[in-house]
């Protein structure tokens, strides 16, 4: 019935119906935190999944809600569980693990973001972040193939396209933190 609710829209009801449904049985955390997510409280998600996430989905949910309210740490560390659970080939949860690597300044990060932007060049929040780590590591060169990337795909931001100007003539650029 929360379920319902929630896809119909009631918000408050559908909390209500989720909050009753945990009492009776603890199986239906992932379907509130899901919710949770969805209406905009990560931090809610995150502290109803601490100590009740059960297997692969249950922790890719939780490592998302962490990336979410900016704990990207905490969030490389549910990534690689998901991971191991969930199997390597996830193409959602490798790009979580190289989000939140690259987000806490572990250089890991690094190592795959070429090979995933290669493997799936339409990945643009996974070229933001790295293009912010570049803008703060003053590489203007490097992030000058990426912005070219997001203009020709149509989706360069007004920040971006001021960037790719200076990265174009050789000069530091800064970009907003991705969220």
């Amino acid at each position: 019935a929360a379920r319902v609710m929630d896809q119909l829209g009631l918000v408050e009801e559908a909390e209500t119906l989720f909050r009753h449904a945990l009492s009776l049985d603890a199986e239906g955390v992932q379907h509130f935190a899901e919710a949770l997510n969805r209406w905009g409280r990560p931090a809610d998600a995150v502290m109803l999944l601490e100590a009740h996430r059960v297997g692969c989905r249950g922790e890719k949910l939780y490592a998302e809600s962490l990336l979410r309210i900016d704990r990207a740490g905490m969030a490389a560390k549910a990534f690689t569980k998901a991971l191991t659970l969930c199997g390597a080939r996830s193409w959602a949860l490798r790009i979580g693990l190289a989000k939140s690597r690259l987000l806490s300044g572990d250089s890991r990060g690094e190592d795959v973001v070429e090979s995933l932007l290669k493997e799936r060049p339409d990945a643009h929040g996974l070229r933001r972040v790295w293009l912010w780590v570049l803008s703060k590591r003053g590489r203007p060169v490097d992030g000058v193939r990426h912005l070219e990337h997001l203009k020709y795909a149509g989706v360069i931001r007004p920040v971006e396209s001021a960037a790719l100007a200076r990265a174009k003539q050789g000069l530091p650029f800064s970009l907003p933190r991705p969220r």
